[in-house]
């Protein structure tokens, strides 16, 4: 049992450090600069949480920004992350990576929860791994 707990921190913390490494990565080469918000999409999604086997609603929000391709400028539209929590007509930081806007993107006001949560089971799962619960 110690093992498995071990082994998922370890697989909580390279995850992590992904995260980190992608986000620093796209802060250090990609281009700053703001979207606006301008609707959201709803995608339904089934629940498999335990007692609980329905159909849950997940918000995106959509954003906006312009961006330069070969001397011209392009409009993009992108999907958010499910966690992040906007108003309709936000203007908020994006960095993108120019050789792809639309895949390639980092939100550093809004996507920050997930990355902290991975540090934290991570840390927990080895603790007790380590410890014997």
């Amino acid at each position: 049992m110690h093992y498995i707990l071990i082994i998922l921190g370890v697989v909580f913390l390279i995850l992590w450090l992904k995260t980190m490494i992608g986000n620093i990565l796209i802060k250090k080469n990609g281009i700053l600069t703001n979207a606006r918000v301008v609707s959201y999409e709803r995608e339904i999604r089934k629940d498999t949480e335990a007692g609980n086997y329905g159909e849950v609603e997940v918000k995106f929000p959509i954003l906006t920004f312009e961006y330069l391709d070969n001397g011209i400028t392009k409009n993009i539209r992108i999907k958010g992350k499910s966690n992040s929590k906007f108003k309709i007509g936000e203007i908020t930081p994006v960095y993108y990576d120019p050789n792809n806007p639309e895949g390639r993107f980092y939100l550093p006001k809004k996507d920050f929860l997930v990355k902290y949560l991975f540090l934290i089971f991570g840390i927990m799962f080895l603790y007790f791994g380590i410890n014997g619960l």
